[in-house]
C-alpha cells in the first residue's frame, strides 16, 4: 500500500496516528492481523511519527513488541467506550488521523474525529457481509443490518 500518497506521511501534515483495534497481534483473526501488520509497517517506515494503538488489553510481551515497532499500545478495557478526546487532552496528544476498522471500531473513529478539531478519520473496509453472510449461517436480516451499519460508517 502506498501510505505516502494516501496519508501524506512524508510531509509534516500528519504527525500523530491513533489506531483503534481490539487486540495486538493475531487475536480474533484477520482484523487484528491486518491492524497489527499495518501498525508495524507504519512504525517501521515512519519513525518520526507518533503511532498509538488502542486495544482492549495488552500483556507485557505485546507492549514490548509494539515498542520495538515504534508503536505505543494503550490498553483500554472496553474499546467501544474509548474517549480519545479525554486521552488526548490528558497526554497533550492530538491525533491527526484516527483509524478504525469496519463495523468494529470504524464508528468509534468517526465519533472521535467529530470531537477533536482538525483530525480526520479513516475506516478500513474489511468484510462484504452481503456476499458471504449466508455462507456463515447468518440470517438475511442480520446480514442486511450489518451491511446497513457498514454503509453508515463508511
Amino acid at each position: 500500500m502506498d501510505f505516502d500518497n494516501l496519508l501524506y506521511l512524508n510531509e509534516d501534515k500528519i504527525n500523530t496516528i491513533f489506531v483503534l483495534t481490539t487486540r495486538w497481534g493475531a487475536y480474533f483473526g484477520g482484523i487484528n492481523v491486518f491492524n497489527y501488520e499495518m501498525c508495524r509497517t507504519l512504525g517501521e517506515k515512519y519513525k518520526n511519527k507518533q503511532i498509538y494503538c488502542f486495544v482492549n488489553e495488552a500483556n507485557e510481551n505485546e507492549l514490548q513488541d509494539a515498542i520495538q515497532n515504534n508503536i505505543q499500545l494503550v490498553p483500554i478495557p472496553d474499546y467501544k467506550d474509548v474517549n480519545i478526546k479525554n486521552y488526548s487532552n490528558k497526554e497533550n496528544l492530538f491525533p491527526d488521523i484516527i483509524i478504525g476498522h469496519d463495523i468494529f471500531t470504524g464508528e468509534i473513529a468517526n465519533k472521535c474525529k467529530n470531537n477533536i478539531k482538525n483530525s480526520i478519520s479513516a475506516v478500513i473496509l474489511h468484510h462484504a457481509y452481503h456476499l458471504y453472510g449466508a455462507l456463515k449461517g447468518k440470517s438475511g436480516e442480520e446480514t442486511d443490518n450489518k451491511k446497513i451499519l457498514q454503509r453508515e460508517i463508511l
